[in-house]
């Protein structure tokens, strides 16, 4: 006989609606853990497999390392889940609400389970990577596009917080990203495009308190997250090292002052330590460890990394995953180490460690979770208290070492009964003016008050001075408990980076910040002086810092630029009329005297004159001066002109100057000439480096001969054309036609004789020319003509001795080819003179020829369509009737088509066969019955290929489901195929249960009968000899009834006892005697429920209902003695999805949700 094992989360449920169970910090008040050992000291054993079965569903049992209960709260492939790993929850993801009454399975959406009895509530559409609010039970944080939102999982409804208008889209840290504690600052990543940004935002005061660009690197990211207690921002890298993104790096809340945390990047979590100071809990990297079995953890403020695991007796730690979602215990971490593959010191171990450097552990059990692929890592996640934890496990069972969501566990240490207890919180340290976040915790209270006047359980202050702060505990009898938390304030350090100072370009100087114990100065140096060289005038912010407060100061160090020297450049000489180019130096501005503010001018002075240039560099100036120096040209002099007679010389003399240079090239003062004909002469004179030049003509006198007139030589020209004729001979001309130049343009229609008359003064003498004109020739290049593109034309010209074409040709006759209307001309000459003429050939278009084409000859299969499309012209026309391009069409048999394809005027015709090839008769096995856990092959025949709904593509499979299935085949042969299907009825394994013991009264007056039902098969066989699933008996004393359940497949006895009392009360009870309760389980199901109801005092029905609230089947259920009765339900014919269950009893409707997947 069977045993039920629920009863405990009945109990749990009536004491979680009376108070609220939160724990404490540092120490928690009123909450037990295991025992603490030192790691060296820990006696751990090989990996064995667990000893029993797969857990029930809601079945509880006690972990034999501990003593905790480990109870299993989900079935495989629940809720949609169906991660990589076995991670229901990420270790980052606390899976608690903030009052630990709700939980999170993780999916989208996510199904909520009630945190005592583990009972499916509800769905609800939660943002991505939704996270609990660490204060408002039903609130999650997540993003949704470029939004950042708070969820309400309780409506279903979404508040808008903040939109990112600056990005396209906004991440929770790549899904490992978390709020603090307080619900104040939370770490997103902004992307656009391919650039990504790392942004802190401030969801209390809807800010951004700071962001870092990191361009294209985010494929280098590995997750992004502010830290437990909102003092840091950080960032993973993927890839291990210390470059800008490599390892793991910390920054300040506004991100700044990034600090490189730790080279080697693994599976983590951040948390507190144990002297309250931020850190990361990782898997660590150090040679003395082996980066494979080790833990370490790393301050966030860079102070340093400590080793917590290191190896024992030659083995370390394997493959785990860290949580430190404990975060109203901080100082621990919570540890899952996988099993075998490397020979780890705990394996298949869930335990805490502490985070110090003692080695100190906490043992809480086993997952059981049986060595596999990465597929099946564990994961574990702590409540905030430590004392419960989450996790998946395939436990060892083959079926669901195949799957991809695996059944969740709740591990739960056991609690000592506890009286009131309550803590205020560890005593902190805040700066003046600042404010603090204050969390009591306590048991078995229900109403928490502060001194302040406050009666929530977080209060917020902001003290000036160093404050007591109480809280006060009160239970529903008026009981009090107190506790104090002393907040003190230190005083704001007061900053001094010293005088504002000034230095020479180039110089340096030593900077002295004052009023702090440590220091930290824009540049990161971190000492108290700082020496610069600046190159100039700059700004230095030094942070001050003092027990743990901090402000700043500044110091401005300016930087004097050197001496200016101003270079106007050599003085200079030149002479009158010169130009002189004048170059400054010294600076980067120049001013001179005259005006220009070039560095270089160019100067033509008339007398000595001295010039000034103003030099400066934007800071400083200087002048300098330089002097041009005119000199006087000298007064050049060649002498009087003079005459000679033929063939006499003469002497010139040049005087004015030191040296001379004739035109001759002589050098000398006086020269000796002796010209043939009037000449004159020209001499440079210089002096003092300056010249100039005069001249003296000599002229020459001779006697004059007889001249002789020439009006030059005969000349041929064209008809309409000109000529120009030229005498010679004399000074003096006069022609015929009356002009008197030595040349003259003539443009004769006709031959004609040009008579001149030449003299010189003294003499005279006349002379003719002739010019004969030749007439134009005649040309012709022939009439127009019309031909057909494509043909070719002969053109010929006449009129004259020789041709030119514009083709280039020289032929009298050429022959022409033109694509279109064209104009040839030809030039024609004869004696020498030419004319033109044209000719057009214009050129029709040849008559068009169509290529119709019906496309390629085509195979379908029966009882399908093809597209048909032709080409070749504008218009066409089917054999079908159709006069579209494209037609499509459906032949019963092997057809062709033909159309007709047209441009204009020209048509043409082509045709397409369109083969219909017949499907293939499909043959599959016919309908079968299994039992759960069983194989059967399948098997389709009639086509050559063969494709299940399973993948595979052999004629035959084999498959076993677990639930009644329907297998499709697509078989296929000649390129066409067909889609048969085969169901696989599959019968629950048997799973006899003959039901409670009942007891009875025997008496004459008492009706001493009993019903008895079993569940668990689908036929039955009574010692009694009765077949039906309920029988009814009347013993007269304490009987065994046994019964034999079978499926058809196979059987399983169970017995009931039927325990007879004699009567010792002729009262009935009344219906106020009893109290029903009801528990459907499996929940989620597949096929069956069972709905079991207890405190019954009357006959009653069971409905079902559909989520619309439709009826949709009833099973009676009959009173027994005792009032407990179990109904078996087959729920496998109805759509998967959510169902409700009803009954009613003694008046009240009592209701629950059921899955169906």
């Amino acid at each position: 006989m069977k045993n039920e094992k629920r009863g405990k989360f009945l109990i749990k449920g009536i004491f979680m609606s009376m108070f609220l169970f939160i724990c404490n910090t540092a120490n928690i008040s009123g909450q037990s853990y295991p025992a603490q050992n030192q790691l060296p000291n820990v006696s751990y054993q090989p990996y064995q497999q667990p000893a029993a079965a797969l857990p029930g569903y809601l079945d509880t049992f006690t972990e034999p390392l501990s003593g905790s209960s480990i109870t299993r709260i989900t079935d495989s492939n629940t809720f949609g889940v169906t991660g990589q790993r076995l991670r229901h929850n990420y270790s980052k993801d606390q899976t608690w609400n903030s009052d630990e009454t709700l939980i999170k399975m993780a999916g989208y959406p996510a199904a909520i389970l009630d945190a005592e009895t583990y009972e499916f509530l509800y769905w609800s559409d939660i943002p991505s990577y939704g996270r609990w609010s660490n204060l408002q039970p039903n609130i999650m944080f997540g993003t949704d596009g470029n939004t950042f939102v708070s969820h309400n999982v309780n409506t279903n409804r979404r508040t808008l917080l903040h939109t990112f208008s600056d990005y396209a889209s906004v991440d929770f840290g790549y899904g490992e990203g978390n709020q603090d504690k307080f619900d104040r600052y939370v770490g997103l990543i902004g992307k656009n495009g391919n650039n990504t940004t790392l942004i802190v935002y401030d969801i209390l005061n809807n800010v951004i308190t700071g962001t870092k660009n990191i361009g294209t690197n985010g494929n280098q990211l590995d997750w992004f997250s502010v830290s437990q207690l909102g003092g840091f921002a950080v960032a993973q890298y993927k890839t291990g090292g210390t470059s800008a993104t490599q390892g793991i790096k910390s920054y300040s809340i506004n991100m700044t002052n990034e600090r490189h945390i730790y080279h080697n990047p693994a599976h983590g979590d951040m948390g507190v330590d144990q002297n309250g100071k931020e850190v990361i809990v990782e898997y660590g990297g150090e040679s003395e460890w082996n980066s494979g079995f080790s833990l370490y953890m790393a301050r966030l403020d860079g102070q340093g990394v400590t080793k917590l695991f290191p190896y024992i007796n030659g083995k370390g730690i394997w493959g785990g995953h860290i949580s430190t979602r404990n975060t109203n215990r901080p100082g621990w971490a919570y540890i899952s180490e996988q099993c075998c593959p490397t020979n780890p010191v705990a394996p298949a171990e869930i335990f805490a460690i502490k985070l110090d450097n003692s080695g100190t552990i906490e043992r809480y059990g086993k997952h059981n979770s049986a060595p596999s692929t990465y597929l099946h890592e564990t994961q574990v996640v702590p409540n905030r208290n430590g004392t419960k934890m989450i996790f998946a496990s395939n436990w060892n069972d083959s079926r669901v070492i195949g799957q991809s969501g695996s059944p969740s566990f709740v591990l739960e240490y056991p609690q000592a009964s506890q009286g009131m207890t309550v803590n205020a919180g560890n005593d902190i340290a805040i700066c003046l003016g600042q404010s603090t976040n204050l969390t009591a915790y306590g048991t078995g209270g229900t109403n928490f008050s502060w001194n302040t006047g406050a009666t929530t359980q977080n209060i917020e202050v902001n003290p000036t001075e160093t404050t007591t702060y109480t809280v006060t505990l009160t239970n529903p009898s008026g009981d009090t408990i107190s506790d104090d938390v002393i907040v003190t304030v230190n005083p704001i350090p007061v900053a001094n980076a010293g005088n504002d100072v000034t230095i020479n370009s180039g110089g340096s100087t030593t900077l002295t910040a004052t009023g702090g114990s440590t220091y930290l100065w824009n540049t990161n140096a971190t000492t108290a002086q700082l020496t610069v060289s600046p190159t100039e005038t700059t700004t230095y912010t030094v942070q001050v810092m003092k027990n743990g407060c901090s402000s700043e100061d500044t110091v401005i160090v300016s930087v004097a630029p050197l001496p200016i020297e101003a270079d106007a450049g050599d003085d200079v000489a030149i002479c009158y009329g010169e130009t002189v180019t004048l170059t400054a130096s010294g600076g980067s501005n120049y001013v001179w005297s005259t005006g220009e503010a070039s560095q270089s001018i160019t100067v033509s002075p008339l007398s000595s004159t001295n010039y000034t240039v103003t030099v400066s560099n934007g800071q400083a100036s200087a002048s300098d001066s330089v002097l041009v120096t005119v000199t006087p040209l000298p007064i050049a002099n060649a002498g009087n002109d003079m005459t000679i007679a033929s063939g006499e010389s003469a002497t010139l003399t040049a005087s004015g100057g030191n040296s001379y240079v004739w035109n001759t090239g002589a050098t000398t003062a006086s020269i000796s000439v002796s010209p043939t004909q009037t000449t004159t002469y020209s001499a440079v004179v210089t002096k003092n480096n300056c010249s100039s030049e005069d001249t003296v003509t000599v002229t020459v006198e001779t006697s004059n001969p007889p001249i002789t007139a020439s009006a030059g030589d005969d000349v041929t020209i064209c008809e309409n054309t000109s000529t120009i004729l030229s005498a010679t001979g004399g000074t003096s001309y006069e022609w015929s036609t009356g002009e008197t130049t030595s040349s003259i343009e003539v443009s004769p229609a006709s031959t004609t004789t040009y008579y001149v008359m030449v003299s010189d003064g003294t003499s005279s003498d006349s002379d003719s020319v002739v010019v004969n004109v030749n007439p134009l020739p005649n040309v012709n290049a022939g009439n127009d003509m019309t031909i057909v593109n494509g043909e070719s034309a002969t053109l010929t010209a006449t009129g004259g001795n020789t041709y030119l074409w514009n083709t280039g040709e020289t032929t009298s006759s050429i022959s022409v080819n033109p694509s279109q209307t064209t104009t040839y001309s030809v030039v024609a000459t004869q004696n020498n003179c030419s004319s033109e003429d044209s000719v057009t050939v214009t050129v029709n278009p040849a008559q068009t020829t169509i290529e119709a084409s019906a496309g390629n000859d085509v195979t379908i299969c029966k009882n399908t369509s093809t597209t048909l499309t032709a080409s070749g012209g504008s218009s066409y026309s089917w054999s079908t009737g159709e006069t579209t391009q494209s037609i499509e069409v459906s032949p019963v048999n092997t057809t062709t088509y033909t159309v007709v394809v047209s441009e204009g005027d020209a048509s043409g015709s082509a045709s397409v066969t369109v083969t219909v090839s017949p499907l293939p008769v499909a043959v599959t096995s016919s309908e079968v019955t299994i039992e759960y856990g069983q194989f059967i092959t399948l098997s389709a025949s009639g086509g050559t290929s063969y494709l299940w709904s399973t993948g595979e593509t052999t004629q035959q499979i084999s498959v076993s489901p677990t639930f009644t299935s329907v297998y499709t085949v697509e078989v296929s042969k000649n390129g066409c195929s067909v889609v048969k299907d085969v169901q696989v009825n599959v019968v629950e394994l048997v799973y006899a249960d003959a039901g409670e013991d009942v007891e009875v009264c025997s008496d004459s007056s008492e009706d001493s009968s009993a019903t008895l039902r079993a569940t668990g098969g689908l036929y039955y066989q009574w010692s009694t000899g009765e077949t039906t699933q309920s029988i009814t008996v009347s013993p007269t004393e304490t009987t065994s009834y046994e019964v034999t359940v079978s499926n058809g497949f196979s059987v399983e006895t169970d017995s009931v006892n039927v325990i007879v009392n004699p009567c010792l009360s002729t009262m009935n009870p009344t219906p106020e005697d009893y109290i029903t309760e009801m528990m459907v389980f499996p929940n989620p199901a597949t096929s069956e429920i069972n709905v079991k109801v207890s405190g019954m005092s009357n006959d009653t029905t069971v409905r079902l209902f559909d989520m619309l609230g439709r009826l949709i089947q009833t099973e009676a259920l009959g009173v027994t003695s005792n009032g407990v009765v179990t109904k078996k339900i087959n729920v496998s014919n109805y759509p998967r999805g959510m169902m409700l269950v009803s009954i009613t009893q003694n008046g009240k409707v009592i209701t629950k949700k059921i899955i169906l997947k």
